[in-house]
């Protein structure tokens, strides 16, 4: 076999002497291999590790010997056993004596060991960079996903920022190497295996076994296995490569990297390639929002999970670990939800504290999926609101396979809070919602995340992503000190009663959700009906009007007296090519597009306005999608116009968005000058 080169232009060997002396196991350099390096080195930190000196060592002698042979430089070091006399370590004029005997032993010793294991990663990192072998047996392709079926392989899963990855889930050998992406499920695995595309080139059939080993840098994503297989003349087989899942966790959701060297022999081992793995793991299958149908992968099949978002939620925490807290009101597997809201509590984000509204949630609450994807690519800082924080936990708690569903607080008119930690990109600050506006300190509506479906009682657990609350002792005083609390499975209330008591000069050690976020006196109730994310927003997708709003959304009938017979239904055919006719419209560009709502962007005297329209399709009528758009802002500052100023229906929100109705279709403008532009577009249209 001939010599391995590595890159610093050396050849590395070790030999092992036995007790009389004799070479046992030397490898030569004109017939060294990284397979016996690797094995020699193993032998050498063994021994090293488990030395004993021998009963007598005036008649028996043990030691080591490091050659290495490069260029110019060379260098053999001959180790000595060292004698242990038992009383000696027990007086410091023995140990002394030992030191000054043995010193060169031991630091030769120490200087062989390091230098094993300098040369062990070396040896570790040429082998994972070894291209395909030359042989007459060839690998293919590999694959790990059979239908997506858990049980047996990978999911269906999705890759890159725009969810249209992979191609497919076979792998092939490309560059000489193998790159492959598997999500497991390894509560669900048994009898789990990876299709391994064997070819020959041979005149004759051949008999063989297949094997997989692990480098040794690194943990494990599978155990190293075999597998005996046939082959026919100049053919092609594919070997069904059992996978042991032993070595991957069930209990935690892990991203982890390896390099699995495939090889075949019969009478000598012949390297065939690398391949190197990236696997996720997940508590459970993927849930709904997500779905993981057992039937051939397609790349443009909407719904697999992203690993663009498990890598986000994995990435963010530097750890395989989950966050070490006890959740008295949630079950056991929440824990892995307090990852997922301190990721996303990771700078990205920032709550929009001038109107609350919402960009990552479509009407009908759908999760706009694929902007969230690529926004975490980007630096930020996102702008969100606590709906799109509840949504965003609920599916990437879906992910992994728990069930983290949403509720509302709400009351007619809104509700007064006490100072909060709103999620930001910067540094965090006790303030209220809204500041520097009319609706100072008052939320129309606020969205959590809740442990189960069932109606919210006080020892329901809450999640909240989007604030922090105050657990000091004075929670609607801005008295020092404040004492910053994320909600993580926090028990929902003190009481069923909507009235908040918690007087504000009375110290107050309880851990109630609802108690310490709303201030003393005012009514606050979490809806009747929770509710999970129906879907994902798509170009395909029509949605059905929200259930889990439908109370809140009747309030906001309500409140604007917004009811059916007001609105005409023949829609209007409104396009971009209309859009182009705005005096000073310039840079258009659509930045969202669904089956339901389209989001352009565009510049105007040089300033930046968007423009976001709704279809009423499905079972959509008029009143219920002007109330769903206008029900998506946190804010108070909503103000209804007098009747057909603009539109058939208008409003303004917080003098930054004008949102009306008209022919079939809801529009919400914002910019500078959202009331003139909106005003213009209705004209146009008519």
């Amino acid at each position: 076999m001939g010599t391995w080169s590595y890159s610093c232009n050396c050849i590395w060997y070790f030999s092992f002497f036995d007790g009389n002396g004799e070479k046992e196991g030397g490898i030569p350099p004109e017939r060294s291999s990284t397979l016996r390096l690797r094995r020699n080195y193993a032998r050498l930190n063994q021994e090293v590790r488990d030395y004993s000196p021998p009963p007598n060592p005036e008649t028996s002698q043990s030691g080591m010997e490091l050659a290495i042979n490069g260029g110019d430089y060379g260098s053999v070091g001959n180790v000595a056993a060292v004698p242990a006399g038992g009383a000696s370590f027990f007086s410091m004029g023995s140990v002394c004596s030992f030191l000054s005997t043995y010193w060169p032993v031991i630091v030769g010793v120490t200087a062989v060991v390091a230098a094993a294991v300098v040369i062990s990663e070396i040896i570790e990192k040429e082998e994972e960079k070894r291209p395909a072998g030359e042989g007459d047996v060839k690998i293919e392709s590999v694959n790990f996903n059979h239908n997506g079926d858990p049980a047996i392989g990978s999911i269906h899963f999705h890759t890159g920022v725009n969810c249209d990855g992979p191609i497919s889930m076979i792998y092939p050998v490309t560059g000489g190497r193998i790159k492959a992406d598997c999500v497991m499920v390894p509560s669900l695995m048994h009898n789990a295996y990876l299709d391994v595309v064997l070819t020959s080139s041979k005149e004759d059939a051949f008999t063989g076994t297949l094997r997989a080993t692990n480098s040794a840098i690194g943990e494990k994503i599978f155990g190293d296995c075999s597998k005996s297989f046939t082959i026919p003349a100049k053919g092609k087989v594919t070997v069904q490569l059992p996978l042991d899942a032993s070595t991957l966790p069930s209990d935690k959701c892990i991203k982890r990297s390896k390099t699995l060297m495939f090889s075949c022999d019969k009478l000598e081992t012949h390297f065939l390639t690398n391949c190197d793995i990236t696997a996720y793991t997940l508590l459970k299958e993927p849930i709904t929002p997500w779905s993981n149908p057992k039937q051939p992968y397609s790349k443009d099949q909407p719904g697999y999970v992203s690993t663009v978002i498990l890598d986000f939620f994995q990435n963010k925490n530097k750890s395989e670990e989950i966050a070490d807290v006890t959740l008295p009101y949630a079950p056991a597997d929440h824990r892995q939800i307090v990852n997922i809201i301190t990721a996303l509590n990771g700078g990205q984000f920032t709550y929009d504290t001038t109107s609350g509204a919402s960009f990552y949630t479509a009407v009908g609450d759908l999760f706009k999926y694929l902007k969230f994807n690529r926004d975490i690519n980007l630096p930020g800082p996102h702008q969100l609101n606590c709906t799109d924080c509840a949504t965003i936990v609920s599916s990437a708690a879906a992910t992994v396979g728990i069930h983290c569903p949403m509720t509302l607080i709400i009351w007619k008119g809104g509700f007064s809070c006490n100072r909060i930690q709103v999620i930001t990109n910067g540094a965090p600050q006790w303030r209220f919602p809204f500041e520097g506006t009319p609706y100072v300190g008052r939320f129309s509506y606020h969205q959590i995340n809740v442990t189960d479906d069932t109606p919210v009682v006080p020892t329901s657990g809450i999640y909240d992503a989007c604030l922090k609350i105050d657990n000091g002792q004075y929670p609607g005083l801005n008295t020092p000190p404040k004492v910053p609390l994320q909600p993580v499975g926090l028990a929902s209330s003190e009481t069923n009663i909507s009235r908040v008591n918690v007087p504000t000069n009375t110290p107050y050690n309880q851990q109630y959700y609802r108690e310490r976020l709303v201030l003393n006196g005012q009514n606050a109730s979490f809806i009747n009906t929770q509710s999970d994310v129906p879907g994902l927003s798509t170009d395909m997708t029509i949605p059905s009007p929200s259930e889990g709003r439908r109370e809140y959304v009747d309030m906001v009938k309500e409140r604007f007296n917004i009811v059916e017979t007001d609105f005409a239904t023949a829609p209007k055919s409104y396009d971009e090519t209309d859009l182009l006719k705005l005096e000073g419209a310039e840079d258009l560009r659509i930045e969202e597009k669904y089956m339901m709502e389209t989001k352009w962007k565009f510049t105007r005297n040089g300033k930046e306005y968007s423009i976001q329209r709704y279809l009423c399709l499905g079972e959509w009528t008029p009143a219920d999608l002007l109330a769903h758009v206008l029900s998506y802002f946190t804010t108070m500052d909503i103000h209804a116009h007098e009747e057909n100023i603009i539109g058939e229906r208008s409003f303004s929100v917080a003098d930054q968005s004008i949102v009306f109705y008209e022919q079939g279709e809801v529009y919400n403008i914002k910019g500078p000058d959202a009331r003139g532009l909106a005003s213009e577009l209705v004209d146009q249209m008519r």
